[in-house]
């Protein structure tokens, strides 16, 4: 069937703001079908930016509630686009919308952005389980960020609706870039400042640097959780001399910090991770990478691209940017020239078109 015969494709999930990897992504998605011409309409369901994984709490759960009365929308539309949670509750929090879409017989594409639904599955009850296995069985098909990651939806989509849909970078980040510069050691960090990111690992490996007299700058970027404010502070202030944090940025200021550095630090062991589009856009302007094997990470990065850090180490990281300062420009300037040819196979209109592919595939 044409997309032009469907009334709409309604997109429910997160949106900027806060920014995060999956409300870009969604972003990126509905700008990018209004480009093409098919109508389309979204749910957004971001909530305050927080660490709480899962955790149940009375705010969301009204906040939710509200998003209820959006419920309507779905007799509208003739695809319905989902990115839900991976939690056990962050999976009943959509119910309401899958539900009223299968009994409306609507097709559903559900977009997993991580690496948790598998492991959530088989630790819940036996009654939970059967209720989690119900509720994303509807799905007509899935799409995971990376081959590793299909085994999150393998439980309950036949395989071959299971269907691989890289990240992206933005326009405005693989556009023309500056020759990277690499007569000192810049250091860069572009995430929300979660405990499970690895923020304190960074922030005590760049005080390992400062106390052996490794000459570094270092900028961080992100959002911080108002739970971690405090603590983030006082580690910051042992390095601020090398150190400065620019709090939350997008656009032409994330661009400058990004092209401002060489070494991107991402020392991630969030439980949920996917495929950070950080390490992508990292790559597209030449930093050569520090992260982890963490979720779907592997397959986008390699030792090609840079370090792989053992994860909870801030020692690693200190040992990893002390080895990569010793390193001589041509091997900088390779390891940058390498990063930048990886990644201009992740356009936003190779993403775009890949999703787009999948959603026709239920017409």
């Amino acid at each position: 069937m044409n997309m032009e015969k469907h009334k709409s494709v309604l997109m429910i999930g997160p949106f900027p703001d806060p920014i995060t990897g999956n409300s870009l992504s969604n972003s990126i998605i509905f700008q990018g079908l209004k480009k093409r011409g098919i109508p389309v309409d979204f749910v957004s369901t971001a909530t305050e930016f927080s660490e709480k994984l899962g955790k149940f709490s009375f705010s969301k759960l009204f906040f939710f509630l509200k998003m209820y009365v959006y419920i309507c929308r779905v007799f509208f539309s003739s695809v319905i686009y989902i990115t839900p949670g991976q939690t056990f509750l962050g999976v009943i929090k959509y119910s309401p919308f899958i539900i009223c879409s299968k009994l409306l017989g609507k097709k559903i594409v559900l977009h997993v952005h991580g690496n948790y639904i598998h492991q959530e599955y088989r630790g819940l009850s036996s009654l939970k389980k059967k209720i989690y296995h119900f509720i994303l069985s509807f799905a007509n098909k899935g799409i995971v960020l990376s081959p590793m990651l299909r085994n999150n939806l393998e439980p309950f989509l036949d395989e071959s609706d299971i269907h691989v849909v890289f990240n992206f970078v933005e326009n405005s980040i693989l556009e023309g870039r500056p020759v990277k510069k690499f007569h000192e050691l810049r250091i860069i960090y572009l995430s929300n400042l979660m405990t499970e990111k690895g923020i304190f690992e960074l922030l005590d490996a760049l005080l390992i640097l400062k106390k052996k007299g490794i000459a570094y700058r270092a900028r961080i970027a992100g959002n911080i959780p108002p739970n971690l404010k405090e603590r983030v502070e006082v580690k910051l202030q042992a390095i601020l001399d090398t150190t400065e944090y620019l709090g939350v940025i997008k656009g032409a200021a994330k661009v400058r910090l990004l092209e401002w550095g060489n070494a991107f630090v991402l020392p991630t062991y969030y439980l949920t991770e996917g495929q950070p589009i950080s390490i992508l856009e990292a790559m597209a302007t030449g930093n050569i990478v520090l992260t982890t094997n963490q979720g779907g990470i592997p397959d986008i990065f390699s030792k090609r691209n840079g370090y792989f850090i053992e994860k909870r180490s801030s020692k690693d990281i200190a040992d990893k940017l002390i080895e990569l300062n010793m390193l001589d420009q041509g091997t900088m300037m390779s390891f940058s020239n390498t990063n930048m040819k990886h990644v201009k196979k992740f356009t936003e209109e190779k993403f775009v078109e890949n999703v787009l592919k999948v959603i026709n595939a239920v017409c």
